[in-house]
């Protein structure tokens, strides 16, 4: 049983950093017991169009280590299951790039369509594009994409269909 679990560690280490990371955030900015949201600091971590509008670059590597709500860890840490798995396969250098990538590309794709978005009269854009938001989700949804390529078919088809859907109802939400 000792030699499966330091196998495991020595298997998924970025992983087990990164969630590691996360919980010590949480519980020093006290996000695992109040909404990181109503924090003072809040703005000066947080990602999203105000953040780069207003010149702060940093927010996509702090904002990333944050969790919005305290019920919100749960489903962000079930979240890296899909990290693991990837560094399981293909190495801690892949997962550790497909995290940072897709959560780089995430928050800038964002960014750029609610800024175009909140031109048109489009409500619904010109409200989201004034919020900010918190969370390693971009780097997990890509974690679990760079996975799905490794299912067999038709399973890859109905991940990627997941991952489509799931990184349009973020959006959207």
């Amino acid at each position: 049983m000792r030699a499966a679990v330091f196998s495991f560690i020595g298997r998924v280490p970025v992983t087990l950093g990164l969630v590691a990371v996360i919980v010590a955030v949480g519980f020093v900015g006290q996000g695992l017991w109040s909404a990181t949201e109503q924090q003072p600091w809040w703005s000066a971590i947080a990602y999203g169009l105000p953040s780069f509008q207003q010149g702060r670059w940093w927010t996509p590597l702090t904002g990333t280590f944050f969790v919005a709500s305290p019920l919100l860890y749960i489903p962000t840490l079930i979240g890296f299951f899909w990290m693991a798995l990837l560094e399981w396969k293909r190495g801690s250098r892949a997962a550790f790039a497909y995290f940072g990538a897709g959560q780089l590309v995430a928050i800038l794709a964002t960014a750029a369509f609610l800024y175009f978005a909140s031109m048109l009269p489009w409500p619904w854009a010109i409200e989201l594009a004034g919020s900010l938001d918190v969370g390693p989700s971009g780097g997990t949804v890509a974690c679990f994409a760079a996975c799905v390529g490794l299912f067999a078919s038709p399973w890859r088809q109905r991940g990627w269909l997941i991952a489509f859907l799931y990184a349009a109802i973020s959006v959207l939400f």
